[in-house]
């Protein structure tokens, strides 16, 4: 008797370990990809698809059948806030600095970027020889960016100084309606960013580099997210960068200067 107990429990454990697996494949963790609309990194086409190098570097990751995606643009500052709190939401190119380290799992780097101010080509008496002159001067950055926060850091934070918008659309508007003198922005993304607003490249000059914000872009997320699903991101970021999907999908997008291949 008391083996026929042993085998109907030893049996019950098998059927409900078979069920758990079973669940666990029937109702996958859901991973929402979330980050701010900057062609042509991530934004939404004519046909109000989201596209862009970026997304199509997320599309590439070969998930498992335990996990599933989407994903969706919002504000940097929502989706950072998010990603701190909910789990499985993944920041899709989150600077990282020595401020947000702590905060988050770094899955891999995406991109490199770089940052410079510009202004409008006609306003030739707009020319900044180093950050001291920015107090001076209008400019506009977008809210939530670290290299907002490097310029407040320089001392704008007077609204007069400095003006906070929530996207690239917002941005360009304030320097074209001359609300601002300057606008700090990508040096990878601007063009694609004034060709989706309908304005052409040659309509800004560079007014002034800043090297202290070069920096790389990663695929990050929050503390709650499980680890388990961290290393399988890493894992499949990092064979799309080996076997060349990676590479392809910014040559695509003429971003191939602006891949960080490895880890």
């Amino acid at each position: 008797m008391t083996r026929i107990r042993r085998f109907a429990a030893l049996s019950l454990a098998i059927i409900g370990l078979i069920l758990s697996v079973h669940a666990k494949a029937a109702h996958p963790t859901q991973l929402l990809f979330v980050g701010e609309a900057i062609p042509p990194l991530q934004y939404h086409n004519q046909q109000m698809q989201i596209t862009g190098a970026v997304a199509e570097e997320v599309l590439a990751l070969k998930l498992p059948d335990t996990l599933t995606s989407s994903i969706v643009l919002m504000p940097l500052a929502r989706a950072i806030e998010m990603a701190k709190h909910e789990p499985n939401v993944i920041l899709m190119t989150l600077l990282k600095d020595p401020e947000r380290t702590p905060d988050f799992q770094w899955i891999g780097p995406i991109l490199s970027a770089k940052a410079s101010l510009y202004r409008l080509a006609t306003q030739t008496q707009i020319q900044p020889d180093s950050v001291t002159d920015l107090t001076t001067l209008r400019t506009a950055a977008m809210r939530g960016y670290s290299s907002t926060h490097y310029l407040q850091g320089l001392g704008l934070e007077d609204e007069q100084a400095l003006t906070l918008t929530s996207n690239y659309r917002q941005l360009w508007a304030m320097l074209f309606e001359h609300r601002v003198d300057l606008v700090l922005a990508n040096t990878s993304t601007y063009k694609q960013e004034l060709q989706q607003l309908g304005f052409r490249a040659e309509q800004v000059h560079e007014a002034l580099a800043l090297p202290a914000l070069n920096h790389e872009l990663y695929l990050a997320t929050g503390k709650n997210t499980a680890a388990e699903v961290v290393t399988q991101l890493k894992s499949l970021l990092l064979e799309n960068k080996k076997n060349g999907t990676y590479g392809a999908i910014l040559t695509k997008w003429g971003l191939e200067g602006n891949a960080i291949v490895g880890e």
